[in-house]
């Protein structure tokens, strides 16, 4: 549906493992493309992470991620669904005597989305900061400590292990790996790091290594929503919260007047494993809140960035939805001066062709040139200046006001990540000649222009992840990728 109410997330821990794990696998190997989130115990010095040398940026992450550890992973397993054949309920009609096949400008998904609680085996930094953050918006520390998934980070070694033999988060990153599927994060570069660092192998030295290693690790291609937010959207903000509500929004018009939208359904559980499930609500209201907008002073950092230093103690607003319906209601703002002024322009127009009328009778009353073709009647020149009210009427339907989502788990961030790249490539993405339906990411002529560009923030350019011909890849992923080959060509 182009809307939706409710996001099941299956929540993921040591005690459930086992029962969820033959799914989470094939939701895995099935998908589309996968949409990654992590939580994380602490940043680190933040002016490091902006380090104006991208090589001096890489090393300042890779100590903090050998440093802290992810404390939760999300997972939103996005699959596309072939066009239906039954015609009769695909073929709309758009209300000007044309009809347009629904087949085309759907693009229907079934989505599985896990949220895994991890626990590192080894000491890690726990920053106060990102503490409080987490549990402002809901994060459980209990469950986290006392049921997370076990993992050791670095190389492979047996430490970690569960019970029955298997390192399942490690395991994971693993399988991702191998299912040679898209991955798509957002704001992607610090994750990746983490992600490397804690569930595949000891950190490469060199940015061109880790380049080289992930090019190879993901040879589907990474896509990072924070850079086509930003360079291909053109998005005012880009950070997660706002740019799935505006792509949410956005959905829900595109839908109604006959565009390119993306249709989510997710998948039907069974009594058992609906007690791992948890709903988080997302959907959208029925009336704008305008009139609240004065009421009320918008954080204009959060706003801007999506942070703010003060958290819930700051005394101005940090609602997305209000944000967004600001931003509309300086478009409809716009809209009606700029109808004013056409008004105004009209008038001056019509003195204007009335002068130039008068003129023209008086020259068609002289004698006419030889050759001339003489007027036998006269244009007309009667104006419809818009009603300013009709148009902002007209605008304010397009208007899609959105309620605030519960909770903060990487489960449901990895969704949003998912469902914003879900969005833009229905928006962007156009099938490739030759190919009569879109199957993969790579059919919708996107690749080229949008994947393996990570953001860099501060930086008008993005990070290219590719093999590079003056470094090679890192000992441990060669040696690592090598076993990896040889296990599933066995199988």
């Amino acid at each position: 549906m182009a809307e939706f109410h409710e996001v099941p997330v299956v929540e993921v821990n040591c005690e459930n493992i086992r029962e969820i794990w033959p799914g989470l696998l094939l939701a895995i190997k099935t998908s589309t493309f996968i949409a990654i989130d992590t939580e994380l115990s602490g940043l680190g010095e933040r002016r490091q992470l902006f380090a104006k040398s991208i090589d001096d940026r890489y090393k300042a992450i890779g100590d903090v991620a050998k440093s802290r550890s992810i404390i939760a992973l999300g997972l939103s397993c996005f699959k596309l669904q072939p066009r239906s054949s039954d015609r009769r309920e695909e073929v709309v009609d758009n209300g000007d005597g044309r009809r347009n096949d629904r087949r085309s400008l759907c693009m229907k998904f079934v989505v599985q989305t896990f949220n895994l609680f991890t626990l590192s085996n080894e000491s890690y930094v726990v920053e106060p900061l990102s503490l409080r953050f987490l549990v402002e918006h809901g994060f459980d520390f209990n469950l986290q400590y006392a049921k997370g998934l076990p993992y050791a980070s670095g190389n492979d070694r047996p430490s970690a292990k569960a019970d029955d033999g298997i390192e399942y988060v490690r395991q994971l990153f693993v399988e991702i790996a191998v299912s040679r599927v898209p991955v798509v994060l957002h704001n992607a570069l610090v994750d990746l790091i983490f992600l490397y660092q804690s569930f595949y192998a000891t950190l490469p030295p060199t940015l061109t290594s880790f380049s080289t290693d992930l090019s190879q690790i993901f040879s589907e291609g990474i896509y990072d929503t924070k850079y086509i937010a930003e360079f291909k959207a053109h998005l005012q903000a880009s950070f997660l919260e706002y740019s799935f509500r505006k792509c949410q929004r956005g959905n829900c018009v595109q839908s109604s007047q006959r565009m390119p939208y993306v249709d989510i359904s997710f998948l039907a559980y069974n009594e058992s494993m609906l007690l791992n499930v948890v709903l988080l609500t997302c959907g959208l209201k029925d009336q704008p809140c305008h009139r609240d907008i004065g009421k009320t002073t918008l954080c204009q950092n959060f706003a801007a960035h999506g942070w703010c230093a003060s958290g819930a103690k700051c005394p101005n607003s940090h609602d997305v939805d209000m944000i967004l319906d600001s931003e509309e209601l300086v478009i409809l703002k716009k809209k009606e001066k700029r109808t004013k002024k056409n008004k105004r322009k009209d008038s001056v127009d019509l003195q204007d062709i009335s002068v130039e009328m008068s003129e023209r009778d008086g020259a068609m009353r002289s004698p006419e040139p030889k050759g001339c073709v003489e007027l036998t009647s006269e244009p007309s020149y009667e104006q419809q200046p818009c009603d300013v009210e009709d148009v902002t009427k007209n605008a304010a339907k397009k208007l899609v006001p959105v309620s605030r989502c519960g909770g903060h788990r990487a489960g449901f961030d990895a969704f949003m990540t998912g469902y914003i790249f879900a969005s833009f490539l229905a928006k962007f993405g156009r099938v490739k000649d030759g190919v009569t339906e879109g199957r993969t990411v790579g059919d919708f002529g996107v690749a080229e222009e949008l994947s393996n560009r990570v953001y860099l923030g501060g930086k008008d350019f993005p990070l290219q992840i590719a093999s590079s011909n003056f470094s090679k890849p890192s000992k441990s992923h060669l040696e690592k990728w090598e076993r990896l080959q040889s296990c599933s060509a066995a199988d």
